[in-house]
């Protein structure tokens, strides 16, 4: 967000939408002080500010005093109450998987940049001595002949 939105900020564009995510507020800032003062010029000129959480929105207004309402928060995630176990009965029966399984769907593309050996070291401990577990990993990349290798070399492959 900073290096495009620093852009629009020091070309005076308008109007300016800045749209920062978790690790553009809550960590790059506060790494190097040059960054601070970078997001702190995008967040004084642009516009409107999108962001992705609440707690995201709390640190903008408090680190750089925007105005609550200048800021718009657009939550990532699902909704529990649409998907409940009961009206998952249909998928989990066209893909095989028994009631009472806990699923985990990883949905990035088997790259470095997504800690795909991460994840899979973390559900290989965390998998340990339970069988109610499944960890559904549904996309593609230049680590998938890596990852399935690793999956195949385990004791994931049934999970």
């Amino acid at each position: 967000m900073w290096q495009v939105g620093a852009l629009a900020a020091y070309a005076g564009v308008h109007p300016h939408l800045s749209m920062p995510w978790g690790s553009d507020i809550l960590i790059e800032p506060d790494r190097k002080f040059i960054i601070k003062k970078i997001v702190s010029k995008v967040m004084r000129t642009c516009d409107h500010v999108q962001c992705d959480a609440e707690h995201v929105k709390a640190k903008i207004v408090k680190d750089y005093g925007i105005n609550e309402d200048k800021i718009t928060v657009f939550p990532w995630g699902i909704d529990l109450e649409l998907f409940m176990q009961e009206k998952t009965s249909g998928s989990r029966s066209k893909l095989g998987i028994l009631p009472g399984k806990f699923v985990f769907i990883f949905n990035r593309y088997f790259e470095e940049v997504y800690g795909v050996k991460f994840l899979l070291d973390a559900f290989k401990e965390f998998s340990r001595n339970k069988d109610d577990v499944l960890l559904l990993m549904v996309s593609d990349g230049s680590l998938k002949g890596e990852t399935v290798n690793f999956i195949s070399s385990t004791d994931l492959k049934k999970r």
